[in-house]
């Protein structure tokens, strides 16, 4: 079933939304760039009018601050796009390779701006994977905590965390335990943890 060609009308709208979206997608890039509002409005092509004189032959000229010279490609691009979208020209080789230059080049940008996203999450994973890892450590060293005063009510935090240290499959050094039990329990907290009288361990 072949697609239904858009009236005159349709056809004008769906340029102006092109427009649009494009324009609002490079302003929104070459200002996170670094780019002033100053800068992308006084910044246009300047035909040569030389004889078979082409798209690729005009000269970007600018009245305000100049571009850093590391974005001569987005400089064309922007020139371009407000060649299309001001001066509104009929259909040709130029426009046709205007157009072919900012699609190539909002092509690269959303690639760069998903694999971005992608190092992000990725990162973010990790971050979860470390807080989780953190959380399940401390969670066993304060049951083996509770259990070893179960046992052992007069033992001291820093034998606790040497004994769990010292366990089989520790879950972290002492340093990391005697923290973990600092953190959650005070002074009294940790003297009534335990029952009454019981010798500590070996």
């Amino acid at each position: 079933m072949s697609a239904e060609k858009p009236t005159p009308e349709q056809a004008r709208q769906l340029l102006a939304y092109r427009h649009l979206r494009t324009h609002q997608t490079l302003r929104n890039h070459l200002k996170t760039l670094g780019l002033s509002d100053e800068q992308l409005e006084s910044t246009r092509f300047r035909r040569q009018n030389w004889p078979g004189e082409t798209f690729v032959d005009w000269l970007v000229v600018s009245s305000g601050e100049p571009w850093p010279d590391q974005l001569t490609t987005e400089q064309h691009v922007w020139c371009a796009f407000l060649w299309l979208h001001i001066d509104n020209p009929p259909d040709s080789a130029d426009t046709r390779t205007a157009w072919d230059l900012i699609a190539r080049y909002l092509f690269q940008l959303d690639k760069q701006l998903i694999a971005r996203a992608g190092q992000v999450q990725s990162a973010k994973h990790a971050t979860d994977g470390k807080i989780e890892k953190g959380s399940e450590t401390k969670d066993r060293v304060l049951k083996m905590a509770r259990d070893l005063k179960m046992k052992f009510p007069r033992l001291s935090k820093s034998r606790a965390a040497d004994q769990i240290a010292k366990s089989t499959n520790a879950p972290c050094k002492k340093d990391q335990a005697k923290h973990y039990l600092d953190e959650t329990y005070n002074k009294d907290q940790w003297k009534y943890l335990g029952d009454s009288g019981s010798e500590t361990p070996n």
